[in-house]
């Protein structure tokens, strides 16, 4: 499947004479048992070392992209109708440039008993300590760029070459207002987000925890979204209202009923009866 959509392609004999810096990754994979639609993920182990220095020794992670857990719950319960919404394959959206591409080899053989040959890595991938950073700058400079302008406005602005990060300018009327609530006749309300504002303020690395005052208004809401990110190769893989029939999903490590729209935190009972190595009595009572 990873290299059906491009994650790993095999090296051409171009590319096998690259002399720049090279290096290889393992290919590991994750478990996620409680994950519907990603039970099993591969993941490159860019912390492989050899002679002491690995990928990611050299790469320079960041500060961390995004608001405290915190931060995104109180906005997802400030609004009359949640909205979660799950991106499809977030960090491999991103492409990988050609020195990142040839410091991520893998070894790789499509049948078992076949001789391994070379695949470079295209994307970035799950393990890459610049992973995160990389995928959520991505959305927000596509938020920023495509933000209330459509795609003849862009080019029209920016041509139709590559474009720098560092020259992506957000239309200031979506973004000059203060996003803080308001409280008129002691209400608590939110003020009303542009939808580009919303995808970049309102989103934890793949996960965009979101709401709007009514189900009509959320789903014309991720509409646009859906077209905004569709730009920078982006898309929803799943999208959750408030009352959905659904039993349950995650938000941000919680437990949410749409159906009910109720948060809940999941609990283990001990049911041993040990607690910290020692048998405790039981209650007769």
């Amino acid at each position: 499947d990873a290299i059906k959509r491009g994650v790993f392609q095999k090296a051409t004999p171009e590319e096998l004479q690259y002399e720049g810096p090279k290096s290889c990754s393992s290919i590991v994979v994750a478990f996620k048992e409680d994950s519907s639609s990603t039970p099993m993920r591969l993941c490159a182990n860019s912390s492989l070392t050899f002679k002491g220095t690995s990928f990611n020794n050299i790469m320079l992670g960041g500060p961390p992209p995004m608001q405290k857990i915190f931060y995104h719950l109180m906005l997802f319960r400030g609004y009359k109708v949640g909205i979660t919404a799950d991106i499809s394959k977030f960090y491999n959206s991103i492409l990988a440039t050609e020195f990142d591409s040839q410091m991520k080899r893998v070894l790789f053989s499509p049948t078992p008993d076949g001789p391994l040959e070379i695949y470079l890595t295209k994307v970035v991938n799950f393990g890459e300590l610049a992973a995160g950073n990389l995928a959520v700058t991505a959305l927000k400079l596509t938020s920023r760029l495509f933000g209330g302008k459509s795609e003849a406005e862009v080019k029209e602005m920016y041509g139709e070459g590559q474009i720098n990060g560092s020259e992506i300018v957000a239309k200031p009327e979506l973004w000059k207002e203060p996003q803080i609530p308001t409280y008129p006749d002691e209400e608590f309300k939110l003020p009303q987000i542009p939808v580009a504002v919303k995808l970049e303020k309102h989103s934890f690395i793949d996960d965009v925890i979101s709401g709007a005052g009514s189900k009509p208004e959320a789903k014309e809401m991720m509409k646009e979204a859906d077209r905004i990110i569709g730009k920078g190769s982006f898309s929803f893989k799943q999208v959750i209202y408030s009352g959905d029939d659904c039993q349950h999903t995650k938000v941000l490590g919680l437990i949410w009923k749409p159906a009910t729209d109720v948060l809940s935190i999941a609990t283990r009972v001990n049911q041993d009866g040990k607690v910290k190595g020692k048998k405790v009595k039981e209650d007769a009572d």
